[in-house]
């Protein structure tokens, strides 16, 4: 397991979110496109090119994160886990 580093920290911001990931998700390129296909249309993360941390992101969008961020987040997670 990596070591958290406060330095390597790459923040989206998306309206009034700012959202953060810190790690490393491994063999992402074996599911992103499941990941992609996942996302809600009106969220916008529809890129292939994308950065992983836009894309779980707006999973965490297409989960309700404006309306149960801890959820939202909580679903993106195991739905990302599942995947994997």
């Amino acid at each position: 397991m990596a070591t958290v580093q406060e330095t390597n920290c790459h923040p989206f911001r998306y309206k009034n979110w700012l959202f953060v990931h810190n790690g490393e998700i491994f063999e992402i390129e074996k599911f992103r496109k499941e990941l992609l296909m996942n996302v809600a249309p009106n969220t916008s993360a529809t890129s292939w090119a994308q950065p992983i941390l836009e894309v779980m992101f707006h999973l965490a969008l297409t989960f309700g994160l404006e309306v149960d961020p801890p959820g939202a987040v909580a679903r993106m997670a195991g739905f990302m886990k599942r995947w994997r």
